[in-house]
């Protein structure tokens, strides 16, 4: 990780939450996700970037293209690399998890 995520979390529920990129009630934006993919990837934490309350309550449930466009900018780095992906897909979406995994037994190891 490029910067550390940690020096920044605060938590002040208004300031940060937890964030899924994609929805739990996708609407027409996530085409390339069906309702039975949905219900297994979006509680994934390859899923979850944190952000401020107030992207999250504006982004709700808009398509990758505009929630990227907010994320790419964001101090967290972790949030960060979500908004420079092209597209997010499932396979995308297990890869980071994978990669998450790896980065916690690096910084909390047993």
């Amino acid at each position: 990780m490029a910067r550390s995520c940690l020096a920044h979390i605060n938590e002040d529920k208004e300031m940060i939450t937890l964030e899924h990129v994609l929805p739990e009630n996708p609407e027409d934006n996530w085409p390339q996700f069906s309702p039975d993919e949905v219900g297994i990837y979006f509680r994934r934490i390859g899923n979850m970037v944190l952000h401020s309350h107030k992207v999250n309550s504006d982004l709700k449930s808009v398509g990758f293209d505009k929630k990227r466009l907010r994320y790419k900018d964001c101090p967290y780095e972790l949030t960060a690399q979500v908004g420079r992906a092209k597209k997010w897909t499932k396979e995308l979406i297990a890869q980071r998890q994978i990669n998450m995994a790896a980065d916690a037994v690096k910084a909390w190891p047993i």
